[in-house]
């Protein structure tokens, strides 16, 4: 781990995001939406994928959000087990959700 130090007290300028404010019951459609624009993105790069990897027994897709990613990778490789895994419980409802 690189450590940086900083001469001249700036300090108070300095601070570290802190994520768990966010309302992701809010921002999911978002996230959603951005995920869905980019689905041809992903549908090529899943086509990509299958020609070069065989049938994985388990794909975890781990920061899944509301899992679009996560249900494409699942009709890419319809026999691997897909666990998506997120640290906000309404993305992964959502997921839950889109999974169904």
């Amino acid at each position: 781990m690189a450590h940086h130090h900083h001469d001249g007290g700036h300090r108070a300028g300095h601070h570290h995001h802190d994520h768990t404010d966010i309302d992701w019951s809010e921002m999911a459609p978002h996230l959603e939406a951005q995920a869905e624009l980019f689905t041809p993105l992903y549908e090529h790069a899943m086509a990509w994928l299958a020609k070069r990897q065989t049938e994985p027994g388990l794909i975890v897709d781990v920061g899944s959000g509301p899992g679009v990613v996560a249900c494409l990778l699942a009709d890419t490789f319809p026999g691997a087990r897909i666990v998506a895994v997120d640290g906000s419980a309404p993305l992964l409802e959502r997921a839950r959700a889109r999974a169904e």
